[in-house]
């Protein structure tokens, strides 16, 4: 039997887990105040410059020690009407979406020289396993994130299911825990996408050995 035929046959046994950030990375850069490299934050808004026909956008940052600006840069030097009217609108709103959108995303950091500090507290929303100990048949996890930060699956699994690394580890290397589309649970760090995992009644059975009845 399949993967997918057994996931339709077993929807009851769907738990999903939604990711979500506390926090938006912050980076590392130089502050000319200071004199020497520190951390900035994102302060969620937008500053908005137009210049004959041009307009700039950038996403401000503030440095943690001295509260100095720096201008992380959007558009530049760009004819408004290529801006999709939506996000200008979000933008000159400081939609606050919209500016985790840019603040999570590497391409923007990178272009603007941007060493970003992925140490971020979350909140992983969802049932845990414990609800689903006495099952005899395997459950099927839905793990989504809106945002990359690095976070890596192994770690995810080990928080959420309440078992030590070895254990995991013994579960993944024999099969009992496996993901659709498959990949390296070790290493894997958690996309802005859905990945779908599998814990087999095998490894059910491994993680009640851990509860206290």
């Amino acid at each position: 039997m399949s993967f997918k035929q057994k996931y339709s046959m077993n929807e009851k046994n769907i738990i999903t887990w939604s990711i979500k950030p506390k926090s938006t990375p912050l980076v590392l850069r130089n502050c000319n105040k200071c004199g020497e490299k520190k951390e900035f934050y994102c302060s969620e808004l937008f500053r908005m410059n137009a210049n004959k026909q041009k307009i700039d956008v950038w996403l401000i940052y503030k440095c943690n020690q001295c509260d100095s600006t720096w201008n992380v840069t959007i558009f530049s030097r760009i004819n408004p009407v290529n801006i999709d009217k939506s996000l200008f609108d979000k933008m000159s709103s400081n939609d606050k979406e919209t500016a985790w959108k840019y603040a999570f995303d590497m391409e923007t950091l990178r272009s603007n020289q941007a060493e970003a500090i992925f140490n971020i507290n979350y909140i992983a929303e969802g049932e845990n396993i414990d609800f689903y100990k006495n099952l005899s048949e395997e459950i099927f996890i839905n793990i989504e994130s809106q945002y990359s930060f690095n976070l890596r699956l192994d770690k995810l699994l080990k928080e959420k299911l309440n078992v030590s690394r070895k254990m995991l580890w013994e579960m993944i290397e024999n099969g009992f825990i496996y993901t659709i589309p498959e990949v390296n649970i070790r290493k894997h760090k958690i996309k802005e996408k859905q990945i779908k995992i599998t814990i087999t009644y095998d490894a059910l059975k491994m993680i009640n050995s851990t509860f206290a009845f």
